[in-house]
């Protein structure tokens, strides 16, 4: 379960450490995406896959479908750790989530999210 908030440096190539107690349950990747409030969201793999799953399942003659499915699969991106408990932020989803220097990552539960120190947009998140 991921628990907590940890504020940690986004370094000059977009590297962010992951807490060891999130990558024990992400395990030895992480997908991350666009969330759903203006931050990002990492989930393990497996949970990744079962909501592309249902995602896939839903119809895309519905406009909140289509839109659900672009920021879904379009912003994911399958991410390994280093050996330092890092990951390379791709610069669309560090945009996505306006992070530059650092970010606040928060644990909710089933998935982690992140969000600008400074603007917050990861509180809106409950």
């Amino acid at each position: 379960m991921f628990l907590g908030q940890y504020e940690h440096n986004i370094d000059e190539k977009g590297r962010i450490t992951i807490p060891a107690e999130f990558r024990e349950e992400l395990g030895d990747c992480v997908v991350i995406t666009q969330g759903y409030d203006g931050n990002l969201q990492a989930l393990p793999l497996g949970l990744y896959d079962l909501l592309a799953e249902r995602i896939r399942g839903i119809s895309i003659l519905d406009p909140d479908s289509r839109r659900l499915r672009r920021i879904f699969f379009s912003y994911a991106k399958k991410i390994e750790f280093d050996k330092a408990g890092r990951v390379l932020l791709p610069a669309f989803l560090r945009d996505t989530a306006n992070l530059k220097e650092n970010a606040i990552l928060v644990g909710n539960g089933s998935i982690s999210s992140s969000g600008h120190q400074k603007t917050g947009k990861f509180s809106r998140r409950r």
